[in-house]
């Protein structure tokens, strides 16, 4: 197996990661005749947080011994923007590639509301396409969060229409639950 990661920091509020690997599965090393079981991964992945916006994504190709029910291509982007102490809104953007198959793709959104310094309201949904098959799907749904402690947030919702394959997030018909943790050089005292 063969692994490379790297991960640079561009500036104080970006980070990016990209990495690689690949595989040979040793039991098909002696088998006459036999093609070697192999298999690659790669991702890429960053980070951003500013004064009131945020972004994390994550990219990954899975092919081979990574990927047995196909080689597929995935990823996804979520985007964060708190307005003031109290409003927040996320949106984002997934997809999945499956190489020689079929393209879905998903847009989310979500509001949160602070009615005190521990409880939230919010809203959330989620569209989701399917060119090939003629697929449309949606989401919605209602919650609320509790602060725990500080940057811990715990959220109970409920979609009252769902995605049973969704992409990303909680967008699955009926009660979810949702831990949100805010960790990082600021909240740590870092910076």
């Amino acid at each position: 197996m063969y692994t490379a990661q790297l991960i640079a920091q561009a500036s104080n509020e970006f980070v990016i990661s990209p990495a690689v690997e690949y595989a040979i599965d040793p039991s098909t090393w002696n088998t006459p005749g036999a093609r070697f079981a192999d298999g690659g991964y790669f991702s890429i992945a960053f980070a951003y947080r500013g004064n009131n916006w945020s972004a994390l994504s994550n990219n990954t190709g899975k092919f081979g011994l990574y990927s047995p029910g196909g080689d597929k291509i995935e990823g996804e982007i979520q985007f964060g923007y708190q307005t003031s102490e109290v409003l927040f809104f996320r949106s984002g953007f997934a997809y999945r590639l499956l190489l020689g198959g079929t393209f879905t793709t998903q847009l989310t959104a979500g509001v949160q509301y602070f009615l005190t310094d521990t409880f939230a309201i919010g809203a959330q949904g989620a569209i989701q396409l399917q060119p090939a098959s003629g697929f449309f799907g949606y989401a919605a749904g209602l919650e609320g969060s509790l602060r725990v402690v500080d940057n811990l947030l715990f959220t109970v919702g409920f979609n009252f229409v769902g995605l049973t394959n969704s992409l990303t997030g909680s967008f699955a018909p009926g009660v979810y639950f949702r831990l949100d943790w805010k960790i990082d050089e600021r909240s740590l005292g870092w910076r």
